[in-house]
């Protein structure tokens, strides 16, 4: 890894592409004071790609463990907002986190995968503040996401639930697609797709496949509108 400063103002222009050189490099100034160099030198190494790592972020590895980086990609973790909670990246036994192009994850907000789990996080997706996601199995998040603060993301039911005496199944893919709007404090459960342009309201939890281009919102969430766009 180089001059760790030069991928910080890098991130700054990708973050904000519309600012200018000066603004750009005073951004990377704050971002900088927020980065523990030794850890994004660590783990850059670690994983062959570029990782900035926050002063309260923490990554952890298990054996065989990986995060896979496509070209050009930076994997943010826990310096976007100045806030005290740590942020958490978890990855068990042979799991497998693909960042494909920038991505960041915000303070208090942690990503933990298990044995032989497989994420994928699109370019430019963004995950705020105090999320959990948690992966079990399979998990897609699309390009240029807008994840909310105190989102809930899991695959999974964790326990073994039985009904009339039979198993039901207790991990199930979770995609969401390009350009989605995920709102605060909404929860979305094991097996729900949800298509690119989607938005999804406020303190809803989804537990059913959502259209393209549509709102959904409640508990249960369900369609609320149609053949709606948002701007990032």
């Amino acid at each position: 890894m180089q001059d760790p400063k030069k991928y910080i103002e890098l991130l700054a222009r990708k973050l904000l592409p519309e600012i200018n050189f000066t603004y750009a490099k005073s951004l990377s100034g704050r971002f900088l004071r927020r980065t523990s160099v030794i850890k994004s030198v660590f783990y850059s190494v670690r994983s062959r790609g570029v990782v900035i790592v926050g002063r309260r972020a923490h990554i952890v590895m298990k054996k065989h463990a990986r995060i896979v980086f496509s070209k050009k990609a930076i994997f943010i973790v826990g310096i976007l907002e100045n806030l005290p909670e740590h942020t958490l990246i978890e990855l068990a036994d042979r799991a497998t986190l693909y960042v494909d192009g920038v991505v960041g994850v915000n303070h208090g907000s942690s990503i933990v995968l298990g044995s032989d789990a497989i994420m994928r996080i699109g370019d430019h997706t963004f995950i705020n503040e105090r999320c959990n996601i948690r992966c079990r199995q399979h998990m897609l998040i699309g390009r240029n996401c807008a994840i909310s603060w105190a989102v809930t993301i899991i695959d999974s039911d964790v326990h073994q639930i039985f009904r009339s005496g039979s198993p039901q199944q207790v991990h199930k893919d979770v995609l969401i697609g390009d350009r989605v709007w995920i709102g605060t404090n909404a929860t979305i459960l094991k097996g729900v797709k949800i298509g690119n342009g989607a938005i999804i309201g406020a303190g809803s939890v989804v537990t059913s496949n959502v259209p393209a281009d549509s709102i959904s919102a409640g508990s249960p969430a369900s369609v609320k509108a149609s053949d709606v766009t948002w701007l990032l």
